[in-house]
């Protein structure tokens, strides 16, 4: 990501203005704190600092990176379709292969049926 991309991100850590050029997004259930951590890690927000995973980025002008499993509670939605995933909290749209986007949905609709 370059100066022609001026995110705010981009922005303070060319400016040293965060301590970590990393950040952090916690989505809370349903009356719960959410929130976006720039700059390094909040341990409110997270059990086990060493269990963290990272996805490395094939793709900084969209936050793309490589799919490789997709769970809904204890159940595997994934079926070995190789694909990317754009990470953006801007954006509230869901694709899949037509298989797994009706069990995330019959999934998602058991677990909330008021929904």
């Amino acid at each position: 990501m370059g100066p022609e991309h001026s995110s705010l991100f981009y922005t303070l850590s060319s400016q040293g203005k965060i301590s970590e050029d990393r950040f952090q997004f916690s989505l809370g259930k349903t009356g719960q704190v959410s929130a976006i951590t720039i700059g390094g890690l909040d341990p409110e927000f997270f059990q086990d600092i060493n269990n963290i995973v990272y996805a490395p980025l094939i793709n900084e002008d969209y936050w793309t990176t490589q799919l490789v499993n997709v769970e809904f509670g204890n159940t595997k939605i994934y079926h070995d379709w190789t694909t990317q995933a754009i990470v953006d909290t801007g954006t509230t749209v869901f694709v899949a292969e037509d298989t797994d986007f009706n069990q995330f949905i019959d999934l998602f609709t058991a677990a909330n049926p008021s929904f």
